[in-house]
């Protein structure tokens, strides 16, 4: 199947020639079977790697937080959907509704780390997926997508958050697939990818905040495009200002819809539409209320320069596969491209569109996975770059390279207490062979032990006992 694309300065009239339709890559079992493969090898990897570090006692409390809110939402005395609660985007949780349904057949599915863990683990499956599909897509070879494939999953923090339950692990298929399905779009012309790409956008804005600066950038690389560029296929056929606006819409709209619905949502029930926002229980009041003091955010507040050096510090590791696609791109002759401005724009998007202002504020811990979202950018277009060089060998070795030269800089930041308040931990471990309490991670579950067997023995059995929970530390 394939959709027709106009230019603008031609028309259907006898004797003149319309334009070729671009070709689109039919996928068949076999190719199929291969992205099933696929799929299983990593999402195989990523779940034995996060079980194993869940049973050393690497518990994240975020992802616990998360899961026990699809827990309560089907099994507390008042089970009831809004138990996902209205902090966090609710697709994490509305994922994990999955595997914590099989509580009452495995009572730990929560407290073990396996409802958090399948569920980012199978979302890093189907990035890897999708990024062989793209590279079908493309006309590049299978063996080029399994290897680009693989290489993208192996970057430790890649790898680390699709496997630890945490929400960078669940968007990451989502927000790579929106920058992938605008690059098909340019190389094809056909719209449908700006469909898919705002499917994508806003699957990936549903499961994390961030979600909204990206795709504000996503929107201004589709506009410069449609624009300006001379790399994109003619998809314009009543004029570049209104593919503009229709585009435009279809890239936003639901993404929009998903904003609309989550204001509604906390307005209707908890009497606020800007509750996440606002709450004790928001990112602003849980900073204000613990201080950022000692958590990495305090060297940037109400400080301009300050807070620019924290936001680089932590940006650079991860935009290192980037640089590498800018260099590839100057070798072409491409780098004054417009599309280069906006490939710019979405690696700067959220670490200085969104996390510099809230460091700057002092409404922010500054938390090394906040900075990953260059990744998904790189992850997303390299193929492109690769279908559109002059020289496709040399741009392949040079996007490898900038994964290859990635990988232990961002094991490097991970393992830095200052850069990875979180993850140096995990890097310790593995070095060592110590588990997580041996390296002075808090596992949450066993500071709260005491309590749950105080509950457990000393109130439950009453049987009109009832217990309500913190929807923050209720695990």
């Amino acid at each position: 199947m394939s959709e027709s694309t106009i230019s603008p300065n031609k028309s259907h009239s006898a004797g003149v020639r319309r334009p070729r339709v671009p070709r689109t890559v039919k996928i068949g079992h076999r190719p199929m079977l291969g992205l099933l493969v696929l799929f299983l090898l990593v999402f195989g990897a990523q779940f034995a790697f996060g079980m194993w570090m869940n049973s050393r006692g690497f518990l994240w409390h975020d992802a616990l937080s998360r899961a026990s809110s699809a827990l309560f939402s089907l099994y507390s005395v008042d089970p009831r959907l809004v138990a996902v609660g209205f902090v966090w985007m609710p697709l994490p949780s509305l994922l994990e509704l999955i595997p914590t349904a099989f509580y009452p057949l495995w009572p730990n599915v929560v407290t073990s780390g396996f409802a958090s863990t399948v569920t980012t683990a199978m979302a890093g499956g189907a990035t890897a997926a999708l990024l062989l599909a793209v590279a079908r897509r493309l006309g590049l070879s299978s063996r080029l997508g399994w290897a680009y494939a693989l290489i993208v999953s192996a970057n430790p923090m890649l790898f680390l958050y699709a496997s630890n339950g945490l929400s960078e692990g669940v968007a990451a298929p989502f927000l790579t697939g929106a920058v992938c399905f605008l690059t098909l779009f340019w190389r094809t012309g056909l719209r449908r990818y700006v469909t898919a790409s705002g499917l994508a956008l806003a699957l990936g804005f549903a499961s994390l905040y961030e979600g909204a600066p990206y795709g504000a950038a996503l929107f201004a690389a589709l506009v410069l495009g449609l624009l300006w560029s001379s790399e994109s296929k003619e998809s314009a056929p009543q004029g570049r200002l209104r593919a503009v606006e229709g585009l435009g819409i279809i890239l936003l709209l639901p993404s929009f819809y998903v904003a609309a619905l989550w204001m509604g949502v906390n307005g209707v029930i908890m009497g606020d539409p800007l509750y996440f926002h606002h709450s004790p229980y928001s990112n602003y009041g849980q900073t204000v209320a613990m201080g950022s003091a000692g958590l990495g955010g305090e060297e940037g507040t109400g400080k301009p320069l300050g807070t620019l050096q924290y936001v680089v510090e932590r940006s650079v590791p991860f935009l290192i596969p980037a640089g590498f696609l800018l260099l590839v791109r100057a070798l072409d002759g491409r780098l004054w491209k417009v599309n280069t401005l906006g490939l710019v724009l979405l690696l700067v998007s959220v670490p200085f569109g969104l996390i510099a202002p809230l460091l700057y504020l002092g409404a922010s811990f500054g938390w090394l996975r906040l900075f990953i979202y260059p990744l998904f950018v790189a992850a997303g277009w390299g193929l492109y770059e690769v279908a559109s060089s002059k020289h496709p060998r040399w741009a392949v070795g040079l996007i490898f390279a900038g994964w290859i030269v990635a990988a232990p800089v961002s094991l490097w930041a991970m393992s830095e207490p200052e850069l990875g308040q979180e993850e140096h931990y995990v890097v310790q471990s593995l070095l060592t062979g110590q588990s997580a309490q041996q390296v002075g991670f808090e596992n949450r579950l066993e500071v709260s032990a005491p309590v749950a067997h105080h509950l457990k023995v000393d109130v439950m059995p009453d049987s009109q006992a009832v217990v309500a929970t913190d929807a923050f530390h209720g695990w």
